[in-house]
């Protein structure tokens, strides 16, 4: 697929969306290293929503992905019955 295309398939939101939750299980893995038990996760929560240029970025791009999900649905349906190298990728994947 061209770029312009895989675009309409796949938002061009997924850099920030896994950057919010690689920082995010980060803390958590962090925060069961200091203890066996782990009571609460609700000061990582808190922060991680809090606001913050991580927080605006996350929230940006969950609105366009989710803005975007029942479209994508229909797109990739219908590529995939369209295109045979679609199908082979995700079939394969």
């Amino acid at each position: 697929l061209e770029e312009e295309r895989r675009d309409e398939l796949i938002p061009p939101v997924l850099d920030a969306l896994l950057d919010f939750h690689i920082n995010f299980l980060r803390r958590l893995r962090q925060k069961r290293k200091e203890a066996a038990v782990v009571d609460s996760i609700s000061d990582i929560v808190f922060s991680e929503f809090d606001n913050g240029g991580r927080n605006r970025a996350a929230v940006h791009a969950y609105t366009e992905f989710c803005s975007k999900y029942d479209r994508c649905g229909r797109l990739y349906d219908e590529w995939r019955i369209k295109n045979t190298e679609i199908r082979k990728f995700f079939d394969v994947s």
